[in-house]
């Protein structure tokens, strides 16, 4: 449900008050579906206890001194207070969870490799800054394959449309060649040589459509010839 709701654009539009009853008008917040009608004056009744924390703290002489001195001693210590949430059991960490979803308006994607639910991310530092909604897979690694759902679905992503291609076949294919030519024959086809065909075969192949695919493969062959013969 979170997945489907965090996707829809109409819901992500709501203020976070109107998420947050949304969601516990459909229930989402009841993991047991038994309140079906919460009394108003205990709406969403989580027992979450909010406490606050400080790192360090000042003495009581320091305490006493004008604020302007206090401030400048908070900063010089980096003393900083921390909101901290005290959860009763395992079923309120999960309430938790959620509501921190749904305040912050994440959006709940189902990667398309291992199914599993994830929260898009971004690759900038900046922590206000949200991954864009539209990704497919997760960043977690992929059974024993020492690879991640989001690298194994570029490659299938790749392998489909190769497949569906023949104007990529038959790049593909010559690409392999030419480079086991310039593998096993260094001193004859020389790397800045490969180079140069490979940029130039693949401004042929982003020339050519599939319907056109005879006339790709006598261009790419007239380059090759030019490189090695």
């Amino acid at each position: 449900m979170i997945s489907k709701y965090s996707n829809n654009s109409i819901v992500k539009n709501l203020s976070t008050e109107e998420r947050l009853y949304l969601y516990e008008a459909k229930r989402f917040f009841d993991i047991h579906y038994l309140n079906t009608n919460p009394a108003h004056a205990i709406f969403l009744d989580t027992k979450f206890k909010t406490k606050y924390v400080c790192n360090k703290g000042l003495s009581l002489q320091e305490r006493r001194l004008d604020v302007e001195d206090v401030v400048k001693l908070i900063k010089e210590k980096h003393i900083a207070v921390e909101e901290v949430y005290e959860l009763e059991s395992s079923e309120e960490q999960i309430r938790f969870e959620l509501f921190k979803v749904i305040q912050n308006n994440f959006t709940i994607n189902k990667c398309e490799n291992c199914g599993k639910l994830f929260i898009p991310v971004t690759s900038s530092k900046n922590p206000n800054q949200k991954g864009k909604n539209g990704q497919k897979y997760c960043n977690s690694l992929y059974l024993d394959t020492g690879k991640t759902c989001k690298e194994i679905g570029a490659l299938n992503k790749q392998k489909e449309k190769v497949q569906n291609s023949s104007i990529l076949k038959e790049y593909n294919r010559e690409y392999k060649r030419m480079h086991g030519l310039h593998y096993n024959h260094t001193k004859e086809f020389k790397e800045k040589q490969f180079k140069e065909w490979s940029e130039k075969a693949r401004e042929l192949r982003d020339t050519y459509t599939n319907e056109q695919i005879e006339d790709f493969k006598i261009e790419l062959k007239k380059l090759s010839d030019l490189y090695w013969k």
